[in-house]
C-alpha cells in the first residue's frame, strides 16, 4: 500500500484554490429498508439496499488571507444575498493530492465558513457543507 504525504494538498471552492491543512468526511451511508417478512426463516431482520446512499458532509481547515482570497470571499458574501440563496447553483469543491495522486470533487449543496483566530498561529477558516450528489475519486 503507498503511503501519500499529503503536503500540498489543495481545496478549490467554486473555482478559488487555497491550500489544504486538513478534510474530513462523515456520514456516507448506503440507505437500507427493512425487508423482513413473515416467512423470514432468521431471528435477525433483513435489509435490502434502496439503491441510493448519502453523501454525508464534509468540512475542510485552511490559511484563509482574504486579501489573496478576494474570489473566495467575495464568493462566500455573494451567497448571503436573499436572491442568491434560492437560485445558487451548488459550488464544485475539488480536492486535489500532491505529486499526482488524483482527487475528489463534488458538489456541495450550502456552505457553511468559520474564521478562528489565535495569537500564535496563522488565520484560518474552516469551510464545509452538505455533500449533493455523486463523489468523484479520480486517480492519476
Amino acid at each position: 500500500m503507498t503511503k501519500i504525504a499529503c503536503k500540498g494538498a489543495t481545496l478549490s471552492v467554486g473555482g478559488s484554490v487555497t491550500q489544504l491543512l486538513s478534510v474530513d468526511f462523515s456520514g456516507l451511508e448506503i440507505q437500507t429498508y427493512d425487508a423482513t417478512s413473515l416467512d423470514t426463516s432468521t431471528d435477525g431482520k433483513q435489509y435490502q439496499r434502496t439503491g441510493y446512499y448519502e453523501p454525508g458532509t464534509w468540512s475542510a481547515e485552511v490559511f484563509f488571507d482574504p486579501s489573496v482570497h478576494a474570489t473566495q470571499t467575495a464568493f462566500f458574501a455573494s451567497l448571503t444575498a436573499a436572491a442568491a440563496l434560492e437560485t445558487a447553483s451548488d459550488p464544485a469543491i475539488v480536492i486535489d493530492y500532491p505529486n499526482s495522486q488524483g482527487g475528489i470533487s463534488f458538489g456541495s449543496a450550502g456552505l457553511t465558513l468559520d474564521s478562528s483566530v489565535v495569537m500564535d498561529d496563522g488565520l484560518k477558516a474552516t469551510i464545509g457543507g452538505q455533500i449533493s450528489g455523486n463523489i468523484t475519486f479520480a486517480a492519476s
